[in-house]
């Protein structure tokens, strides 16, 4: 906890407290018909559910997968306050959902319809670019949109580094895609390219062709969305 917290915070009164400290005991891993990080995102979520206006909640993790699913629904991350935590080769990061000021209603809506567009949630993940600008998840999904389009990618080539124009842009991240170039999963790789190339626009194809619900494929495509913001 005291990775965490400031000593001012771990001293208050328990009567004025405003936040779930979370702690993870165990998962089993040899349910039928669900992956390990399945277990624990349903685990998370199941807390997640006593949640409401005016609280946050806070973890440190070492699981990749784990981080990411996490900030896949809004939360932020970073650095311990040392490293004594961290587990052979995972780094520990504090895990923060802060809905203390007025961001409950928002959270809620954006977990309900995770593909709406509009202002850039205070919440919501992000990975820089390579000119600093940090990339957004609703910036992202709209790059992809113009994916057939090379022109439409100009306005989004200096984000990315070794990349002069739309088109280099285009064939940079088909390479991605199309696993030419390494940097994302094999799964992350089929859902982006189903859901911004080959069934662009049909989000019920899409989730067709990767054999997935359309919730369970929505759930997986932001985490893909993350990470591929982080390669580029």
């Amino acid at each position: 906890m005291e990775e965490c917290f400031s000593p001012q915070e771990l001293a208050c009164d328990p009567d004025q407290t405003d936040t779930h400290y979370a702690v993870l005991v165990a998962a089993r891993d040899n349910v039928p018909g669900y992956r390990r990080e399945e277990l624990v995102g349903y685990m998370a979520l199941d807390r997640l559910s006593l949640l409401g206006d005016g609280a946050r909640v806070m973890l440190v993790a070492t699981n990749p997968n784990l981080k990411l699913f996490l900030q896949s629904i809004g939360f932020r991350m970073r650095r311990t306050r040392t490293r004594i935590c961290d587990r052979y080769e995972d780094q520990a990061d504090v895990m923060d959902l802060d809905l203390r000021n007025g961001l409950f209603g928002e959270w809620v809506m954006s977990l309900l319809d995770p593909d709406k567009q509009g202002s850039k949630l205070p919440y919501e993940a992000t990975s820089e670019g390579a000119d600093g600008v940090p990339w957004s998840e609703s910036e992202l999904r709209k790059m992809l949109a113009h994916l057939h389009s090379p022109g439409e990618l100009q306005t989004y080539a200096a984000r990315v580094s070794s990349v002069r124009d739309g088109i280099q842009l285009q064939m940079h991240v088909l390479d991605l895609l199309e696993g030419r170039v390494h940097g994302i999963s094999q799964q992350d790789q089929m859902l982006l390219y189903a859901a911004y190339w080959t069934h662009a626009g049909n989000p019920t194809a899409a989730a067709q062709a990767c054999s997935m619900s359309r919730a369970t494929f929505y759930r997986h495509l932001r985490t893909a969305l993350i990470r591929l913001a982080r390669v580029l």
